[in-house]
């Protein structure tokens, strides 16, 4: 064997681990890209339900903006409630603390009355010891 053949069947070698080298390059190429088909296909047949849900997100926040609007609501019912039952009892209290004092003066003007003319006795005060 000459050294032409030598360089032959290196030559040779090196050609077919090439090629064999390419076609698992190939194979691994073609399972990569099935792959990615299949995730594509996936991918697809997910969109429906991305669009459905994002339509269920944007109503919930329009919900979640109603709900805001009616606690802003219930917030100034509250406060309005609460100024209007403050002005009732200052309208109500007032006068009705005055009658009770006329009431007791009176209570007091005619007992005072009523023993004038009885003879001088001790007093008895209820809740007094």
């Amino acid at each position: 064997m000459s050294a032409g053949d030598l360089a032959a069947v290196l030559v040779s070698i090196a050609a077919v681990v090439t090629v064999v080298l390419v076609m698992l390059c190939v194979v691994w190429l073609n399972r990569t890209l099935a792959a990615v088909r299949q995730a594509a296909e996936q991918l697809q047949a997910t969109l429906p339900g991305v669009e459905e849900l994002a339509k269920t997100v944007e109503a919930a926040n329009t919900e979640l903006d109603r709900v805001e609007h009616l606690l802003d609501s219930a917030e100034t019912v509250t406060a309005t409630v609460g100024t209007a039952s403050r002005l009732a009892l200052g309208a109500v209290s007032s006068p009705v603390i005055r009658g009770l004092s006329m009431a007791a003066g009176a209570g007091r003007v005619v007992g005072s009355l009523r023993h004038r003319g009885e003879p001088d006795q001790p007093t008895h005060h209820k809740g007094r010891g």
